[in-house]
């Protein structure tokens, strides 16, 4: 854990899998047993919301919007719609995140973060939209097929075979 003093901040950092400073064995070595931790905490949707909204660090943000998507915090998706047109970082695990909790309210906000110059954000925006579906998801995925970067032509190839109306 970082030893922040905060518990949420030293959960968040403290998922498996993830580069971090520090000594090993200082973090869950299973998702689900990190996930259970973080549930545990007080307002740990509520918390994670405003670091996504309010802290001054890229990195934070990001790793507040992929534990929101994690968690399925459903009353995050206003933060993650937001969070779309922060740094490349952050929406682009906003992007995933909304994949697993976005609905139809999230179509046209992933929709626009297509024209990101980020491929990292266009791959995981396309992705969500394969996901969450409808004639309008649909109609964005087709608009990435031929997209100059490898990876998001990829996804958007796989989101088209995925979506739910397929």
């Amino acid at each position: 854990m970082t030893g922040s003093g905060d518990p949420l901040l030293d959960w968040l950092f403290a998922r498996p899998g993830q580069d971090r400073p520090g000594p090993a064995g200082d973090c869950f070595t299973d998702e689900a047993e990190w996930l259970a931790a973080g549930r545990s905490l007080p307002d740990t949707g509520g918390r994670l919301a405003s670091l996504l909204r309010e802290h001054p660090d890229p990195v934070t943000r990001s790793a507040a919007a992929l534990a929101l998507g994690l968690l399925g915090e459903t009353d995050a998706r206003r933060e993650l719609i937001e969070a779309l047109s922060d740094a490349p970082l952050v929406a682009m695990e906003a992007a995933a995140a909304l994949a697993a909790v976005g609905d139809r309210e999230a179509v046209e906000p992933l929709c626009a973060a297509l024209r990101s110059a980020s491929a990292n954000v266009r791959a995981n925006a396309v992705a969500a939209l394969g996901r969450i579906g409808g004639r309008r998801a649909e109609d964005c995925i087709e608009m990435v097929i031929a997209d100059p970067d490898p990876m998001v032509r990829a996804a958007a190839a796989d989101a088209r075979g995925r979506s739910p109306n397929r």
